[in-house]
């Protein structure tokens, strides 16, 4: 596969997209959490359980997955919780508000929005929802609009939990292919990042409700620079919390009391979708196409309420001037979210004991809380991304 390609860079190692999110080596989680115990009390994460037993890690560079876990292993106890709390300051930031961008095409003004990313998304889209095919849609990013620029300038934090979480190559490719520059035409607007949904959807895709996942490999086909990619299927997932495992279950105390968190080698187990109160079952469903030259359908034929595993077809007329999202980007949003739900941090009232004040700067405090400097192995020079280290 090439990587010129002007749409389809692969930006994953395509192993990532034919397998489920795994956790690091059992010996890796088993010493973090021999680690974590030896303190009197613990204040790492969920956030932190919840990517180092669900990411995209294995998937890298060999020599990579053994520096990081070599790094992570080096950390002292204090360096293991100024870590956790960058993680979850990373997945709340990813998760914050930064790229919506409410559209309601008129008539009028249908013709002046094809210029933009916005108007050939809406195009490509035919002016619908992709999944509910609802018309008036919003355009949503799928790589939140909040990360355009540099990571290691605009989002250090991010940019540490990612390289941990997929990898330093997958950061490097990420940052070459949509967050270059600060203009109105930084790549991270590009119509490859785009999808048009339903305000309901874009909301709960925003949030991590539900993922939407390329099956199989879409870019398998694309050999060379003018291959172009005119459809794909795509999965969607409603994606559940995690509750404590099994060993904690039964205890007294509060449900936050009951989590584990020197115990990295357990996670928690999913919640069943129905005991979720987050999810939305009802608040989703399809528009069911009426056929053409026949009586319309019943009204309770007319639709059809999502559920997991519901398999749709993104396609487009013009793959070289209105490209289909770029699968690898859905494959990322769909592995960070799973991260987070699973660490409960999807709901913006959620409380975890973290210590980052929302009135703080998230970079000024990591900065200043950081452990006493280790010339090897920092969580300073982690965060500025030191081309040595990796």
């Amino acid at each position: 596969m090439p990587n010129d390609h002007p749409s389809y860079p692969p930006l994953l190692p395509r192993s990532a997209l034919l397998h489920p999110l795994r956790p690091l080596p059992h010996e890796v989680r088993l010493a973090l959490t021999q680690r974590l115990r030896q303190r009197r009390s613990c204040e790492v994460t969920r956030g932190f359980l919840a990517a180092l037993n669900q990411n995209l890690l294995f998937a890298a560079p060999a020599d990579e997955q053994q520096q990081i876990m070599a790094w992570l292993r080096d950390q002292s106890e204090s360096g293991l919780i100024q870590l956790a709390q960058t993680f979850t300051a990373a997945m709340r930031q990813w998760l914050a508000a930064g790229g919506r961008t409410a559209v309601r095409i008129q008539l009028e003004t249908y013709r002046e929005s094809q210029s933009t990313t916005t108007g050939l998304a809406l195009a490509r889209d035919n002016n619908l929802c992709v999944l509910t095919r609802q018309c008036l849609p919003q355009v949503a990013h799928i790589v939140p609009f909040s990360l355009a620029g540099p990571l290691q300038q605009t989002m250090p934090i991010i940019e540490a939990f990612l390289r941990v979480f997929v990898g330093p190559t997958v950061v490097r490719n990420l940052e070459q292919y949509l967050l270059q520059g600060h203009s109105s035409r930084n790549p991270i607007n590009r119509v490859e990042n785009l999808l048009c949904l339903s305000p309901n959807a874009h909301q709960c895709f925003g949030l991590g409700h539900f993922v939407l996942e390329p099956v199989g490999d879409p870019l398998a086909g694309i050999q060379i620079p003018t291959d172009v990619l005119s459809s794909y299927e795509v999965r969607f997932s409603w994606i559940s919390e995690n509750r404590p495992g099994a060993s904690a279950r039964g205890r007294s105390g509060s449900q936050q009391d009951l989590w584990d968190l020197t115990q990295v080698l357990d996670p928690g187990v999913p919640m069943s979708e129905d005991s979720d109160p987050e999810l939305p079952f009802m608040g989703l469903f399809r528009l069911i196409p009426q056929p053409s030259g026949r009586p319309p359908l019943p009204r309770r034929l007319r639709t059809k309420f999502l559920e997991t595993g519901f398999i749709f077809t993104l396609t487009t007329d013009d793959p070289v001037h209105h490209p289909l999202p770029h699968p690898d980007l859905l494959v990322l949003h769909a592995a960070v979210m799973r991260a987070c739900r699973a660490a409960g941090l999807s709901a913006p009232e959620d409380d975890e004991d973290w210590d980052f004040p929302e009135d703080v700067d998230l970079q000024s405090t990591i900065q200043e809380q950081l452990p006493p400097e280790d010339p090897s192995y920092t969580l300073r020079r982690f965060l500025e991304a030191d081309e040595g280290m990796f």
